[in-house]
């Protein structure tokens, strides 16, 4: 029965036993090669073994034998886009935020991958959608912000979307040289020098940020110290 062979896979894959589950979703496939539900579950547990490429793969043919199924699309687009695949990875996750059952955590990743393809204002588009959704995920609210610096030049939006992101995650070094970042666009230096100290702190090594603690430090008369964070010095 291919309906209990499917659970019976499912139920496998719960307690994580990857091997078994991917055993029965591939006896479904060979008794069944147009069942879906055997493709989606085999794209869906190939990744618990590492398996990216042959999960995008299988959920691309699932999505074949049913076009419109959300789930299929989501877990495409996402794999996709882990992949680095970022045209299959938009062309599934917009198919999949259009569908009327969408989910709104689809509305997350499309924002990543347009943002990755340089679509902004379709991306800001996306984010906000998201941000509706997860008012305190700290990833898309520090998205939002560098849409809103970078591209609707809306510097306080952006400056209360940054400085939400780190109070839910403060140890976040992305998080905080973004937020330095603007500060230091605003001219407010003490702050600015703040946020880019934890930054570093937190592992953060991104020249720009070292560029510009270099100059706080330099405007504040500590030319040793600014030496040290200019890049080549």
């Amino acid at each position: 029965d291919l309906n209990l062979l499917n659970s019976l896979g499912v139920c496998y894959g719960r307690l994580e036993n990857t091997t078994e589950a991917l055993e029965v979703f591939e006896k479904v496939i060979r008794l069944a090669p147009e069942n879906m539900m055997a493709h989606y579950n085999l794209g869906y547990t190939h990744p618990q073994a590492g398996r990216l490429v042959a999960a995008e793969a299988v959920l691309s043919r699932a999505a074949e034998l049913a076009q419109d199924n959300f789930e299929t699309l989501f877990h495409l687009g996402k794999t996709a886009l882990e992949l680095g695949h970022l045209d299959r990875a938009l062309t599934a996750l917009k198919k999949a935020a259009s569908l009327d059952n969408a989910r709104p955590l689809v509305h997350r990743l499309l924002g990543e991958a347009l943002m990755l393809a340089g679509d902004h204002q379709s991306a800001l588009a996306a984010f906000k959608k998201a941000v509706k959704a997860f008012p305190n995920d700290a990833y898309v609210l520090s998205a939002l912000g560098m849409l809103f610096m970078d591209q609707a030049n809306d510097l306080p939006v952006a400056r209360s979307l940054f400085q939400k992101s780190v109070e839910i995650d403060p140890t976040n070094s992305l998080y905080r040289q973004r937020l330095g970042r603007l500060l230091f666009t605003l001219g407010e230096g003490e702050e600015a020098e703040h946020n880019l100290k934890l930054a570093v702190e937190y592992g953060g090594r991104s020249p720009e940020m070292y560029y510009q603690l270099g100059c706080l430090a330099e405007d504040s008369g500590r030319k040793e110290e600014a030496r040290g964070h200019f890049p080549g010095s």
